[in-house]
This record gives structure tokens, C-alpha cells and sequence, in this order.
């Protein structure tokens, strides 16, 4: 035998010596790789959410109106104090997140507004922007008209 064929031999016996340990590895763990395994649990709430009272909502932009300091010293504090106010029975970091998320609503609406109006600019009573603004977000007590305290944050 030459050196070529003894290279070649040595070759494809290492290529399938290899190919057999990697066969016998898969069909070792060929049931694992076969089993449909169920999908992880969703992850449950412990709370349900909170569903807002048009009442609640006023409440929380009628003390943000009256308040001269915006979320002073702290959040928490300041939530807090509301809560303490309005015997409201969330957490501070609730008002906190509906706070954030009034404010995404005006921001969009103020938006909208300062845009073309949809072509609704043309039309005298502006009925039908108040319709479109009420769909977008909650609107504000009727005493809040001009100077919205989330305007400004």
C-alpha cells in the first residue's frame, strides 16, 4: 500500500468512525428530539385590570389642574397624596401609569388637531371634531377647557 492509499484509508475510516459516535448520539436522544413539548404557561395576572370610571379619570385631572407642582417631590408622593384625597382603591403606580397614558392621549389628540383636522377644518359648529377628539382620548372636565395640565408635560 502506498502512502496516498494509507492516507486515504485512515481518512474515511475517521470520517466514518465520527459519522457512527454522531449517529449513536442522535438516536440516543432521538425521543427528546420527538416529543411535541407543550408550550411554556402564559403567565396570569394576578390583578385584573383596572377599568377606569369616567368619574375616576376627571378626579385624577382635576387634582393634576390644582396642583401647582407636577409630580413633586416625587411620583409616588404625589400619587399618593391623590390617593389619600380621593380614597381611590388603586395603587400609586396605577395613577401613575394612567397619568402617562392620559397624557399619550391628549398628545395625540393636540396632534391631530394642529394638523389638517381630516378635512374637517371646513366645518362651521366643530360638532364633528368634538366627536373625533372624544373617541381619541377622554375628555377633560368642561371647567379644564384652555389650560389641560397634561398639555404642559
Amino acid at each position: 500500500m502506498s502512502g496516498k492509499n494509507i492516507i486515504a484509508t485512515l481518512f474515511y475510516l475517521s470520517f466514518y468512525i465520527k459519522t457512527y459516535y454522531v449517529v449513536k448520539f442522535l438516536r440516543k436522544f432521538s425521543t427528546n428530539f420527538n416529543t411535541e413539548v407543550a408550550p411554556p404557561a402564559k403567565r396570569k395576572r394576578q390583578k385584573p385590570n383596572k377599568k377606569w370610571k369616567e368619574s375616576e379619570v376627571h378626579s385624577i385631572i382635576e387634582f393634576l389642574m390644582e396642583e401647582a407642582d407636577f409630580e413633586a417631590p416625587t411620583a409616588q408622593l404625589f400619587y399618593k397624596r391623590f390617593l389619600h384625597k380621593t380614597q381611590l382603591d388603586v395603587s400609586w403606580d396605577l395613577v401613575w401609569w394612567k397619568v402617562r397614558h392620559l397624557k399619550a392621549q391628549y398628545r395625540k389628540a393636540n396632534d391631530w388637531l394642529a394638523s389638517t383636522g381630516a378635512g374637517l377644518q371646513d366645518e362651521g359648529d366643530g360638532r364633528i371634531i368634538e366627536a373625533k377628539i372624544a373617541k381619541m382620548s377622554i375628555r377633560p372636565p368642561k371647567s379644564s377647557v384652555g389650560n389641560h395640565p397634561l398639555a404642559d408635560n
